[in-house]
């Protein structure tokens, strides 16, 4: 799935919140509109928070007069996992292999 269905997967139960609740613009939206949308915590806040953050941050890159309502507001962050113990051989052979269940 490509990066942009990704964000608006994410971004699309806020946006519907706040457009059910009448704002036609997102200069319209307050950090409250936002704390009210974003999930409790976990995965789902930050994802959500990110995707925001970074939509928030595109309308205020275009110079208009705006407000971030999200740059103050926490919304975690993603869960960083180290990479599970591989070998470098049997990698090397599975890659080379033709056998597509190695």
């Amino acid at each position: 799935m490509d990066s942009v269905r990704l964000h608006l997967r994410w971004a699309m139960p806020a946006l519907s919140v706040w457009a059910e609740q009448g704002h036609s613009s997102l200069r319209d939206i307050t950090p409250a509109d936002v704390r009210t949308v974003l999930p409790d915590a976990g995965y789902p806040r930050s994802a959500m928070g990110a995707v925001l953050c970074s939509i928030l941050t595109l309308v205020k890159a275009r110079e208009v007069p705006f407000v971030n309502p999200i740059a103050r507001i926490r919304a975690g962050s993603h869960e960083r996992r180290d990479p599970l113990p591989a070998h470098a051989g049997q990698i090397h052979e599975s890659l080379l292999s033709l056998d597509p269940d190695s």
